[in-house]
């Protein structure tokens, strides 16, 4: 059969099969179903799903412990694609890469894979990838979210303040969270929060302490920034 390396010959292979092809794809991947086979679900969207041409056109398989399908990006069905994924996140975990052209479908099927294993921290059944936005940084070789590394760098940075708010009744992490949102500006701050501006600076100095960082440092900012990201999901999902 031979290596494919251009747009034009899977352009032709796809006319020699009596198939349309088209310039880009989406990749979705599809928690296994306990209660449908693949070719069912696919087939119910054929049967009721409109535009007929978005689903008929959809290229399917299994992949590892994943339904894999490919959607062509068709722009008049444009309006048609938050109704697809709606209907498929209701037999399980969706993810869903970026657009892209016919010889990166690879490509795009990492960055499904990656939205994917993301969905224990984003606790919503539709992840695209588009959304994981700095989560990326963890993007592994496997084309996965490095949890291990993501708790760790959570334990060792933000879990100190989290444990000292616990037993001391305090509210660290709430004022640090305001603090980076007012740009570092004490006095807004500290009329956001109804405390005194030497309060305030009581409390960014312990912060400073226990998390031993410091807040002036561009560097070690954007280290503890990057770990209130990861408490907003691990707040909700302490396992």
């Amino acid at each position: 059969m031979g290596e494919i390396k251009t747009t034009e010959e899977i352009f032709q292979r796809g006319k020699q099969l009596g198939r349309t092809m088209y310039e880009k794809y989406i990749v979705c991947l599809l928690e296994h179903s306990k209660k449908h086979q693949l070719e069912e679900i696919v087939d119910s969207l054929r049967l009721t799903f409109t535009p007929k041409t978005l689903v008929k056109e959809c290229l399917y398989l299994e992949k590892d412990d994943h339904y894999l399908l490919l959607f062509p990006v068709i722009e008049e069905a444009t309006a048609s694609y938050s109704k697809l994924y709606d209907r498929l996140s209701k037999q399980g975990i969706l993810s869903i890469s970026k657009e892209h052209s016919i010889l990166e479908i690879p490509s795009a099927y990492k960055e499904a894979k990656f939205a994917y294993s993301c969905q224990e921290l984003m606790q919503n059944n539709q992840i695209f990838f588009e959304k994981t936005g700095i989560l990326q940084l963890f993007f592994t070789s496997e084309n996965e979210l490095a949890y291990s590394f993501i708790r760790s760098y959570y334990d060792d940075l933000i879990q100190p303040l989290v444990d000292y708010d616990d037993l001391k009744k305090t509210e660290l992490v709430k004022t640090l969270q305001m603090y980076i949102n007012h740009d570092l500006n004490i006095y807004h701050t500290a009329q956001h929060l109804y405390i005194h501006e030497n309060t305030l600076r009581s409390r960014i100095r312990r912060i400073e302490s226990i998390t031993s960082r410091d807040l002036q440092k561009m560097h070690d900012l954007f280290q503890v920034m990057l770990g209130l990201y990861l408490h907003k999901f691990y707040s909700r999902n302490p396992s």
